[in-house]
């Protein structure tokens, strides 16, 4: 005779393994339509990143319980002062995020030009002297 054993599948939440390297810092649920970045308490810079259009992460957007002040935040170290720093977790939308890519990578684009035709000198620095060849600077990027 043959008992006939059925296994039961219990539903659980993902399991992290404990004592094995992993980032303080990573958001296992991402957004749609938005980047995610954390943002140190530091004097002026959450203002600045209101000002450009980011806005707080709700804890139940990334699937975490709410919270006293319903942001998403960590402590990440200590103020000069001493006191605690925490990291907000804040969200942009992608359009906006790659907007501000673009502007900042517009200057360093500039810059690789310059040192291409070997025009890029430090301030108060002359280039006289310097070999530039005739096709001027070459460089390959990753």
């Amino acid at each position: 005779m043959s008992e006939d054993k059925t296994v039961v599948a219990t539903k659980r939440n993902k399991r992290v393994p404990f004592g094995i390297a992993r980032t303080k810092l990573a958001v296992d649920q991402q957004i749609e339509g938005f980047h995610l970045h954390w943002v140190n308490d530091t004097p002026g810079r959450l203002g600045q990143a209101l000002a450009g259009d980011y806005s707080f992460v709700e804890p139940a957007e990334i699937g975490l319980e709410d919270t006293r002040e319903n942001k998403v935040m960590l402590l990440v170290g200590t103020q000069e002062d001493g006191s605690p720093m925490n990291a907000y977790l804040m969200k942009i939308p992608l359009e906006f995020y790659y907007d501000d890519q673009t502007a900042g990578q517009s200057p360093l684009d500039q810059i690789d030009n310059a040192i291409r035709g070997g025009q890029l000198s430090a301030p108060g620095d002359s280039s006289e002297g310097r070999y530039v060849p005739k096709e001027g600077i070459s460089y390959k990027t990753k």
